[in-house]
């Protein structure tokens, strides 16, 4: 896995994030044949950059996802909260 520093919507949790590459730029990413390596290093370097948090959303869920011990799609449910 590669780490980049957090996109603005993870950025209240943690510092940085996994880079996650737009389908756009798989083939750049996987390109075979390069034979500039300090353009090419540039290039690929380039696409190392904190993903479009557009179309994301966050929200809290139980920390029973933190034991590998739970194994249920009812983990990434949203967390109910009372009112006071």
């Amino acid at each position: 896995i590669i780490v980049t520093e957090a996109n603005a919507l993870l950025r209240p949790l943690h510092d940085r994030m996994p880079v996650i590459l737009d389908p756009v730029d798989y083939g750049t990413w996987l390109g075979t044949g390069r034979t500039d390596r300090e353009a090419d290093k540039a290039l690929l370097q380039s696409l190392l950059k904190p993903a479009d948090p557009s179309g994301w959303e966050s929200y809290p869920i139980s920390r029973a996802v933190n034991s590998s011990a739970n194994d249920s799609p009812e983990l990434l449910e949203p967390l109910v909260t009372e009112a006071p």
